[in-house]
């Protein structure tokens, strides 16, 4: 009797043992809980696979999980996404479900898990920001697979991929995002964009205000600080300090035949510097560098302080030196400068024609000939002349060339002559006009 009893006791001892560890008791299912770990932005036609994990709630902040749990799966709208008790999820079509997870072994106290599958093409555009933009800014382009986009345009106009300098972002579950300049002749307008196999408009409008961003820099500059400038810094380019490629030259009304843009260009230490203007409108525009440039605004006309050194079309002729045959039209004005000191330079455009333009500063004396040594064939040393009279017209009182470094013509030209319009001063070859975009003069004595 006594070797029974002990059999009797072990037996209650093994059952005890087995109901403490594989039965939970139904009054305590209110503790349970199901959490789903989170999806990723499902490609529709492609499946994926939901894990959940049913935890008990000892106390606040104390989970543990709960092995051996079955669980119940079920989708929102299975027109968007399906997915069996094995937790597989095949997408349908594009769209937002709840996918939920039930643990089938408790009552109903025990809380389900859910979590919100989104279901989408390769390539869906959400949002585009911010929703006014002027030209010369960039707009952000918010969605899935937006940084396949390799073609994205609005309103006549193709937009810049910012992805040149700077990869697109695109984070762990799958949204993405891409910048673009907005470049002339844009205007308001949705964004229609090619990519992934993929094209259509965006659901955004997108207002266009249609000047740059340095408007306006007719009458006095707009300042860029090089020391603060750099668009793309931590990067491999780093060495451009100025950077836009979506600049504009505005139209003109009917009666205005010729406009300016006006740079203040700041830095605090010497440097090798390489400035660069390109445009879509070759032929179009004047380009000229100078340490003192003001403005008139009693004859709306610009002029140089004594002594300034300039560069630009037809600088040449301040010194006395016919230059024939006349120069070239070119596309870009492109020169290097070495040694530039702290200071500021003033880069003016003259222009007769609306178009894009693109501004680049960089540090580094830049060669468009890697053959050609450095400084070894400068076109004109910039130094401090002789006194000399200039030769368009100006009075005869001896002025002089000088700048504060050596300079060196990469690639500029114009096939305009500028006759002396006044005892001071050169017009850019129009009709002095009536308003103060109509007359743009740049006195020649002074340089």
């Amino acid at each position: 009797m006594p070797h029974h009893r002990g059999l009797g006791a072990l037996a209650l001892l093994f059952t005890s043992v087995t109901v403490g560890r594989c039965v939970f008791p139904t009054e305590r299912d209110s503790s349970v809980h199901v959490s789903i770990t989170p999806l990723k932005i499902l490609i529709r036609g492609n499946d994926t696979v939901a894990i959940a994990t049913a935890w008990q709630v000892r106390g606040p902040g104390d989970s543990v999980a709960i092995p051996n749990v079955a669980f119940v799966w079920t989708s929102s709208d299975p027109k968007i996404a399906t997915v069996d008790n094995a937790g597989h999820i095949t997408g349908v079509k594009s769209g937002t479900v709840d996918i939920r997870a039930a643990a089938a072994n408790f009552d109903k106290s025990a809380l389900p898990g859910q979590t919100i599958l989104r279901v989408s093409a390769p390539l869906e555009v959400d949002s585009v920001r911010p929703q006014t933009v002027t030209y010369g800014e960039t707009a952000t382009v918010y969605g899935v697979g937006v940084d396949s986009i390799f073609q994205m345009s609005m309103g006549n106009a193709v937009l810049i991929p910012y992805a040149f300098f700077i990869p697109p972002l695109r984070d762990a579950t799958g949204y993405a995002q891409a910048r673009f300049w907005v470049p002339p002749p844009a205007h308001t307008d949705s964004l229609f964009f090619i990519g992934n196999g993929v094209f259509g408009f965006t659901r955004d409008t997108v207002r266009v205000i249609r000047r740059d961003l340095y408007e306006p820099n007719e009458i006095a500059p707009a300042s860029v600080d090089l020391e603060t400038s750099r668009p793309f810094p931590g990067t491999i380019w780093n060495f451009l300090l100025f950077f836009n490629p979506a600049l504009s030259f505005e139209v003109l009304p009917r009666d205005v035949t010729v406009g300016a843009d006006w740079y203040r260009l700041q830095q605090s230490q010497t440097r090798d510097l390489t400035i660069a203007l390109n445009s879509s409108v070759p032929g179009t525009f004047l380009t000229f560098l100078t340490d003192s440039l003001g403005f008139r605004a009693a004859d709306t006309s610009y002029f140089l302080g004594r002594g300034a050194w300039t560069f630009g079309p037809s600088f040449h002729a301040c010194k006395g030196a016919a230059f024939r045959p006349k120069e070239a039209a070119a596309e870009s004005t492109f020169v290097a400068f070495h040694d530039f000191p702290a200071g500021s330079v003033d880069a003016i455009t003259i222009y007769g024609q609306p178009g894009r333009y693109s501004l680049t500063v960089a540090e580094g004396y830049a060669l468009s000939d890697p053959r050609i040594p450095r400084d070894a064939h400068e076109e004109d040393k910039m130094r401090r002349t002789p006194s000399r009279s200039c030769s368009l017209g100006c009075p005869t009182t001896p002025t002089s060339t000088r700048s504060p470094s050596r300079t060196r013509t990469m690639w500029t030209g114009s096939d305009l002559t500028f006759p002396a319009r006044s005892p001071n001063s050169f017009a850019s070859g129009l009709p002095p006009g009536r308003s103060r975009r109509q007359t743009r003069a740049i006195s020649t004595c002074t340089c």
